[in-house]
């Protein structure tokens, strides 16, 4: 068991029949410092996918000083569960959730240490501020970013610090492609404490949606437990699951304006498989965002 007092994290990485990833993931956050436990949880992939990513642990574990777990699911529960248990199965007070297809920041070791050195941290879901999109060149999409906007999502200018009101001013703000007016009884109350927009690309929803946070173990699985007893088609947004009991239950998202990852886009992933499920499920989560009442 790993010293709960420890300043160091634990990495989750979800997998389902994504192996030949998976090496480009790990070897982003194989050699931080401040990481001793780097967990891999496989969402019942086909039994070929689950030989190849036993063998790329294995070789790992062979090779490294950190601890290497590999969890086999039996059958696939989805990636909120899989996320669920594969935090459960954490031994440090805060991890780092990184997809198996993304690869994480070079400045993951100073992010990372801000985390554990701060008092506030285990009441924040930290979130990137930046993504860095990649279809197979994450290093060239990043020097492509300053020429083409396609390749960057930035979403403030400087850290902030989101709580469900804000969250539902910025949805008011700026709804993406969804009509407010569908998702209430009375339209003059879509009204916004912001006057301004600060999200620089996307919208709150994207924030929201991103997936790949660093939290507080046992904050985290106290708070969203309830996702458990969710419907399958609504945890296929699995990261607008986990960010939405979050701020229900009074915490607040962070968005770290220093915390960033490369984000792989494939048309195989379970997000593009579960497409039709996702509109429907976000749709649920814009309707709960706009309708909550502040007390």
């Amino acid at each position: 068991m790993i010293n709960s007092t420890s300043t160091k994290i634990s990495i989750g990485v979800p997998t389902y029949n994504s192996s030949k990833y998976l090496n480009e993931c790990i070897r982003s956050i194989v050699n931080l410092k401040n990481v001793d436990e780097i967990i891999i949880s496989d969402d019942g992939s086909s039994a070929a996918e689950v030989n190849k990513i036993e063998k790329i642990v294995n070789e790992y574990k062979k090779n490294s000083q950190k601890i290497f777990r590999f969890i086999k699911n039996k059958e696939n529960s989805g990636a909120f569960i899989n996320k669920y248990n594969l935090i459960k199965e954490s031994s440090n007070d805060f991890i780092y959730i990184l997809d198996s297809d993304n690869i994480a920041g070079k400045n993951l070791d100073k992010v990372i240490e801000s985390v554990t050195t701060s008092d506030s941290s285990k009441n924040l879901l930290i979130q990137p501020n930046t993504m860095y999109q990649f279809w197979e060149y994450p290093m060239l999409a990043k020097l492509m970013s300053k020429f083409d906007k396609k390749y960057k999502v930035k979403f403030f200018h400087n850290n902030s610090v989101l709580n469900m009101k804000n969250v539902k001013d910025l949805l008011i703000l700026n709804s993406g492609d969804y009509d407010l007016k569908n998702f209430v009884s009375n339209s003059k109350k879509l009204k916004s404490d912001i006057k301004k927009d600060p999200i620089i690309d996307k919208w709150v929803f994207w924030i929201l949606n991103c997936g790949n946070f660093i939290v507080n173990k046992e904050k985290i699985l106290k708070v969203t437990k309830k996702g458990l007893d969710m419907e399958r088609s609504l945890r296929s947004v699995d990261a607008i699951v986990f960010s939405y009991l979050w701020l229900l239950e009074g915490y607040s998202i962070k968005v770290d304006k220093n915390f960033y990852h490369h984000h792989r886009k494939r048309n195989d992933s379970v997000s593009f498989l579960e497409m039709q499920d996702s509109k429907s499920s976000i749709q649920y989560f814009v309707a709960k965002v706009i309708n909550y009442k502040d007390s």
